[in-house]
């Protein structure tokens, strides 16, 4: 399988996660009783359905260019979501002290994603690119 249909199935897949636990998130945590709770859930679930889109994104710009920090982006995004919000969805169903350091190590992929994408982005050539359609 390509990368390219890898994270294009990976965006998916998160699209799909996302929606699922949000909904599990709604009906989960109960009324007024925890809004502590619900507000994380919703953090978690936030940053999930945003990030499912941009994975998508990314997955057809790398059809279009080749990049090696655009290739970096990808599994830094999955795996950002999958423990930044992972971490927040386990820490209000089960153990919330043997997972407190995930979640910002999550966060720290996905701020690493962004980095790439902007890096790729910047050191894409205009030039050349221009050249190549001509």
């Amino acid at each position: 399988m390509s990368f390219n249909r890898l994270m294009t199935a990976a965006a998916a897949l998160l699209g799909l996660s996302g929606v699922i636990l949000a909904a599990v998130g709604a009906h989960l945590l109960g009324g007024d009783d925890n809004p502590a709770a619900q507000r994380s859930w919703a953090s978690a679930s936030l940053i999930h359905l945003v990030h499912a889109p941009a994975l998508l994104a990314l997955s057809v710009l790398l059809r279009q260019r080749t990049s090696t920090w655009y290739r970096a982006a990808g599994p830094l995004m999955f795996a950002g979501v999958v423990l930044f919000s992972g971490g927040i969805y386990w820490q209000q169903t089960a153990s919330p002290a043997a997972v407190a350091n995930i979640p910002p190590m999550g966060g720290f992929a996905l701020i690493l994603s962004w980095l790439c994408i902007a890096l790729g982005a910047l050191r894409e050539s205009g030039y050349e690119r221009d050249n190549k359609r001509r």
